[in-house]
Formats: C-alpha cells, structure tokens, sequence
C-alpha cells in the first residue's frame, strides 16, 4: 500500500509540474491530490504500528500491567493484575491477540460500564493460556445487547476462534462482567 501511495504522489507530482502552471484548478487538485496522499500515508503509518502493538516488546505481562495501570490513571479506580511469565511457550499472533482482547475490555470498563475497580488473571491450565478480566462495573443483558451488536465483543469472540480457543462472557445488569479466555499453547 505504501509502494502504491509513493507511485500515485509521483504521478501527482508530475501532473503538478508538468501543466499546473498553465492551469490553476488543475494546480489546486493536485494541491488537495497531495494532501490526500498524506493523510493516507499516516493512515497506513498509524495501522502498521496498531499491528503488534510497542508495549509488547517487554512482554505480556508488563503489556498487561501497562494497561492497567492506564485504567488506574483513567478513572481513579484499583485493578489487580495476577500474571506470571509463564507466556514464553505462546506464538506471536496469540500474544497479540491476548493483549487486544485485554485492551478491549478494559477500554469497555472505563468507557461504558463504569468500573471503579478491574482485575486481569493470565495464568497457564494444561495446554492453554488463560486470561480472566473482570470489573465492578454496570454489566448489561449479554443476549440482548452483547452477543451479537457489539463490535468489540464479536471482535473478542472472533480472535479467539481464530486461535482455536474459547470464550465466556458472564454479566448482567449491575453485577459487572467477567471474561475467560483460553487459548491453545502450541507445541514446537
């Protein structure tokens, strides 16, 4: 994509040279052309780097600490965060997918639910990695408002199923929400 955005400038550029001097609404197209251009270069700068995200260059767990702390700072409240480095065994798309999960539900602790308080669990049981969170919050009538209409939580269930593991969602009004996820620790 970005090999396509430089070819596409150049071919602007060249118009822009070429004949916007004899020509002032060619010259402010390709004025806005350009600006279009950048735009989409940081688009693709901003995706690359949402990709694997910086904070896991030190690991799971301080990724996972960072996030709760992050909470912390966001809405005063308290987290417990129960980790162990015990994710060596874990591949880098699960890695990934661990710490997006996490990061979902605690952007949905401090944006929707209310949470003054979170705990995140990862902990290793058998051939799987387990992740636990849950807050205080509000909750909400999974079935009706969750299970299908929610993008972050089809976004969990979906890398979850990608990975061959599962998830549980367990909430409901005013008695805040809990999510295990286990995925598979695959062998050498």
């Amino acid at each position: 994509l970005g090999q396509v955005l430089t070819a596409i400038r150049m071919d602007v550029t060249w118009l822009d040279m070429k004949f916007s001097k004899q020509n002032i609404e060619l010259q402010t197209k390709t004025q806005a052309m350009n600006t279009l251009l950048d735009r989409a270069g940081r688009s693709v700068r901003n995706i690359v780097s949402n990709l694997r995200p910086m904070a896991l260059d030190v690991g799971l767990v301080s990724a996972l600490d960072w996030l709760c702390k992050d909470f912390s700072q966001r809405t005063s409240g308290a987290y417990v965060l129960d980790a162990k480095d015990d994710c060596a065994a874990l591949d880098e798309q699960s890695v990934v997918a661990l710490f997006r999960i996490a990061q979902e539900l605690l952007t949905n602790a401090t944006r929707h639910s209310g949470a003054s308080e979170v705990s995140v669990v990862l902990h290793s049981d058998n051939d799987e990695l387990c992740l636990s969170v849950s807050d205080n919050g509000a909750g909400f009538d999974y079935v009706e408002h969750g299970a299908y209409t929610s993008f972050g939580l089809l976004g969990i269930r979906e890398r979850v199923l990608a990975l061959g593991g599962t998830v549980e969602f367990v909430t409901a009004p005013q008695q805040g929400t809990h999510v295990n996820v286990a995925v598979p620790v695959k062998g050498e």
